[in-house]
């Protein structure tokens, strides 16, 4: 896959960023964040979601994880890299997540792929922008499983990694929403 060399110097950036966050901040956004998660609809009205397994420099997943195997009528799903591609897996406690490829936290390799409709994705990214687009780190899971399955997305971020418009090609895909402690961005619909 070729790499952009705009998209590259502004995933440099935003890491930087990230890794330069203050614990107590991210402590605090991650909860504004995820209670401001709780009032989109589409997230209300979900039976199925899929939602990333948070890394150090991400908005936290681990409460959104809590609250929905607590409430235990909703599918939780989390992704799997399997290939090029990405795969949901039903997870239904902590137990359920090992380390996989390239350190990221993931559904154990037992686990069977979840088959069937998902109402809401929750994704991970270095930065949005006001449209709803969305810089990953360029490997193109997130991408490649949304162009092939139609779902609400939802990118979790800080206000600072809003940029005022990212680079996009013709394999980018939008996200319905982006939220951070400031506000809910309405992207593409």
């Amino acid at each position: 896959m070729k790499r952009d060399g705009n998209k590259e110097n502004l995933r440099t950036v935003f890491i930087a960023k990230l890794n330069g966050i203050r614990k107590d901040f991210k402590e605090s956004s991650r909860l504004v964040i995820q209670k401001k998660l709780y009032s989109v609809p589409q997230f209300q009205n979900a039976n199925v979601l899929s939602i990333y397994v948070s890394k150090d420099n991400e908005v936290g997943t681990s409460g959104i994880f809590a609250s929905l195997w607590e409430s235990g009528n909703k599918v939780v799903l989390a992704p799997r890299i399997h290939g090029d591609s990405l795969e949901m897996c039903q997870v239904h406690s902590w137990s359920d997540i090992v380390e996989g490829p390239y350190g990221l936290k993931e559904p154990d390799p037992r686990i069977l792929p979840f088959v069937g409709s998902i109402d809401v994705v929750i994704v991970p990214g270095l930065s949005f922008d006001m449209r709803g687009a969305r810089l990953g780190r360029g490997k193109g899971y997130y991408d490649r499983f949304l162009k092939t399955n139609k779902t609400c997305a939802i990118g979790l971020a800080y206000g600072m990694q809003i940029h005022s418009g990212l680079p996009k090609s013709v394999c980018d895909m939008d996200m319905d929403f982006v939220i951070t402690e400031d506000r809910i961005i309405q992207g593409k619909q």
